[in-house]
């Protein structure tokens, strides 16, 4: 619920910016949305509910790793617990039918989870294993956007302490992100 609150507000910090928008009118806004809180819960539970039903029904692997992967982004911001069992169900499936896509599109989207939960260690040390040279390009910026956060909370986890700083150097120093290839920097 806190994250949705969090998306929500930066979802309409742009607006004030962006218009003439009063702090006032945007706050009421806020407080409409959260007064709305069950209403936009029984949106997403109705979602979750379809994809389920999609994987649930689908015809092949292929298909069924596709509707895997949306239930686990679906869950990624929403519930946390629910994001892990789907991206593991995800990775299972897609070793046992050697789909090398999705194991490493389930291995990012674990190391994505395990750094909103806190294991930033687990997170990066996943990430340095895989190859992103191996990556095709689409998994390549998932990948290397992931590190990038990895960092960011790592930075925010650290903040006001000695470590904050090494943790923004050692962002900005591992990649270069004006490198249109995203190339792991020697």
């Amino acid at each position: 619920m806190k994250l949705l609150i969090y998306l929500l507000l930066l979802l309409t910090m742009p607006l004030a910016v962006q218009s003439k928008t009063d702090e006032k009118t945007l706050l009421d806004r806020i407080d409409k949305m959260i007064e709305n809180d069950q209403y936009y819960q029984g949106i997403k539970e109705k979602e979750l509910k379809h994809l389920k039903r999609q994987a649930y029904e689908a015809e092949d692997d292929q298909t069924r790793l596709l509707f895997l992967d949306s239930i686990y982004h679906a869950y990624s911001a929403y519930r946390y617990d629910s994001a892990y069992a789907y991206m593991k169900q995800g990775l299972e499936l897609a070793e046992k039918c050697h789909n090398t896509y999705y194991i490493l599109r389930n291995q990012i989207n674990r190391a994505s989870i395990l750094s909103v939960r806190g294991f930033y260690g687990k997170a990066e040390s996943l990430l340095q294993s895989l190859n992103p040279d191996e990556m095709p390009y689409q998994l390549k910026l998932y990948y290397y956007f992931t590190f990038a956060w990895i960092y960011n909370y790592w930075e925010s986890y650290a903040k006001n302490s000695d470590y904050a700083e090494e943790f923004r150097a050692h962002g900005e120093t591992l990649y270069d992100p004006s490198d249109t290839e995203f190339q792991r920097k020697q």
